[in-house]
């Protein structure tokens, strides 16, 4: 069989699974918006509605690391999963992640490190909402509020460790010392070096984060994007990129043969 041959069934291939995948996803969205159905009384877009999307995540199942998976161990659960089983950290914010889309409300996960070279020791969301960004945590039920219905973001935290500490001072006279909150390591999930990408993974990375911040842009806050937090999205956009280069590859073949029959 020639290439150009077997090109072209591959690239159905590969898009029979992204549309596989894509009715998947439908499915997943209709159980999350079954899941919060009437459950969150703030209207959507407001710093209320992330706080008490929040809170539900917090009550929602457990705190373990969720184990499951999406056929790939590595790109972890799905929304669904820890939404039916709960998770740690990293999975909860991926489940409010998800929810916030569901209402057309931007995120992203932020990793919280100890230092500049640390590795990440907790996870929470930045939210976009009506008056800019707010950091939220499912897994201590925190958000920061900075009055007349404004909240504070990573960066505000970043810039000022003294609103996590009297935040956490404040919940645990509220919620009492055998609340969750009381356990916060504030030493080492501090928001003194939050990244939403590990620019410093690599080289690569390193210069992509530089010519990002040659602007007003700080490359460590920029939005993570949506699919690296959800393994059928990702899988999906996967399977579209290989289903149109295996296409083209085919179609290009083709043509490069019929040329060559020419006179």
């Amino acid at each position: 069989m020639s290439l150009k041959h077997f090109l072209a069934p591959v690239s159905l291939l590969f898009f029979l699974c992204a549309l596989l995948l894509f009715v998947s996803i439908k499915q997943d969205e209709r159980i999350l918006d079954k899941a919060i159905e009437g459950r969150i009384t703030a209207r959507p877009q407001t710093g209320e509605f992330v706080e008490e999307l929040n809170r539900w995540v917090y009550n929602n199942q457990g705190f373990a690391k969720n184990r499951e998976y999406f056929i790939f161990r590595k790109l972890g659960p799905t929304p669904v999963q820890i939404l039916q089983t709960g998770g740690d950290c990293s999975d909860k914010s991926r489940l409010l992640a998800a929810l916030l889309r569901r209402f057309d409300m931007d995120s992203t996960l932020v990793m919280l490190h100890a230092c500049k070279g640390c590795e990440s020791t907790h996870t929470v969301v930045e939210a976009r909402y009506e008056n800019g960004r707010m950091a939220a945590d499912p897994v201590y039920d925190i958000v920061f509020p900075a009055g007349d219905g404004k909240f504070y973001g990573i960066r505000d935290l970043r810039e000022d460790p003294s609103k996590l500490l009297s935040r956490q001072h404040e919940l645990v006279a509220q919620r009492g010392p055998a609340n969750k909150i009381a356990l916060y390591k504030k030493e080492t999930e501090s928001y003194s070096w939050p990244k939403t990408i590990n620019w410093d993974k690599n080289v690569v990375l390193q210069g992509m984060a530089a010519l990002i911040g040659t602007g007003d842009t700080d490359p460590y806050l920029v939005m993570r994007p949506h699919f690296l937090e959800d393994p059928k999205l990702f899988l999906m956009y996967l399977s579209l990129f290989f289903a149109v280069t295996t296409g083209c590859g085919a179609w290009l073949l083709r043509r490069k043969a019929g040329s060559a029959r020419l006179p």
